[in-house]
């Protein structure tokens, strides 16, 4: 009986070991889409940066064109640049036109900003990410992540 008891618990601990795995295959992590914004601070928060969940926010052009890209702010007391949360975008190989009308979600406070990724061609855009504090501490440092495709 102690025997099967054993085996039964050992089979059980394995099979669960392995469930976190399985989000790992066939299904991101992250939602490429929608990928989060954050502001990290120093313990003295003087020193602020943001973070993106993914670097880089890549497609397969079998996920079609025109993607709307949303980037939500998930750090309270910022708010991303009205007129520049999300600019100074380059291309750093393919067209330069794919990651384009870049634009506060009006729907967000300033907490989201969208634009269009065409995903036409194969390609890599560098763009910066313009977050403002909104208790006057001081804004963090932007962030220059890339998109692209195959």
């Amino acid at each position: 009986m102690r025997e099967t008891t054993a085996a039964a618990v050992a089979s059980f601990v394995a099979l669960t070991a392995c469930a976190p795995m399985r989000t790992l295959v066939g299904a991101y992590p992250f939602d490429r889409k929608n990928p989060k914004v954050y502001v990290a601070e120093s313990k003295d928060r003087k020193v602020k940066s943001v973070v993106v969940d993914q670097e880089p926010i890549y497609f397969f052009r079998e996920d079609g064109t025109k993607i709307q890209i949303r980037w939500q702010l998930q750090t309270s007391g910022y708010r991303f640049d009205a007129t520049k949360g999300i600019d100074n975008i380059k291309a750093l190989y393919g067209p330069s036109d794919q990651l384009h009308s870049c634009q506060v979600d009006a729907r967000s406070k300033d907490e989201a900003f969208v634009c269009t990724y065409e995903n036409t061609a194969p390609g890599r855009s560098k763009y910066t990410i313009n977050v403002v504090a909104t208790d006057g501490s001081g804004n963090p440092k932007p962030l220059d992540p890339t998109v692209g495709n195959d």
